[in-house]
């Protein structure tokens, strides 16, 4: 509630989550502009002025950038903290990969970003959930099935997303290559 009152312009907020993996505690990572699903808070004014919350595929990625695309401010506060059990599925990591694929499908992320995170997610254990999630995607693809239908989301995964990703893969490349240098 501090963060929104020192900040006008926040419309949705959240703390860090941890999950606990082999006995061990891990970090969820993501952008720090985007609010974490379970314990995100709304600003009301930005709550009704982005529509509210859509119940669709990937909710709060739908949510976050449409209150970005209007003007709010998005934030994930490092020193608020929350544990949460991680799922992917009820049903196990093959399906949840599979339908985080089929989510990317329909915000319209571009292709080339999607088969760069399957590759990635290849090298992580365990090492089936690259070959779900682009099986999620390419299937709706070869299907043509719906995306969503705001422009404004589309347009913001297919390019904008993108090119931050990208963006961010260039630099940590560079940062990698002048490091080797020193």
């Amino acid at each position: 509630m501090e963060k929104f009152e020192e900040n006008p312009n926040l419309g949705i907020a959240s703390g860090s989550l941890y999950y606990t993996d082999h006995k061990k505690t891990i970090i969820e990572r993501g952008p720090d502009y985007f609010p974490r699903g379970p314990v995100r808070m709304w600003r009301k004014k930005c709550f009704l002025e982005t529509d509210m919350y859509k119940v669709t595929y990937c909710p709060d990625s739908v949510s976050c950038i449409k209150a970005r695309l209007s003007g709010w401010e998005t934030k994930c506060f490092k020193e608020i903290t929350g544990l949460h059990r991680r799922t992917s599925s009820a049903t196990g990591l093959w399906a949840g990969y599979r339908i985080r694929g089929e989510g990317h499908y329909f915000l319209n992320f571009n292709p080339l970003f999607i088969m760069g995170k399957g590759i990635y997610l290849s090298f992580r254990e365990p090492y089936y959930i690259g070959l779900a999630f682009c099986y999620g995607y390419f299937s709706k693809l070869v299907k043509l099935a719906p995306k969503i239908d705001d422009k404004q989301i589309k347009d913001y995964y297919w390019r904008v997303r993108f090119n931050e990703k990208a963006t961010e893969i260039l630099s940590n490349l560079l940062k990698i290559n002048k490091n080797e240098r020193i």
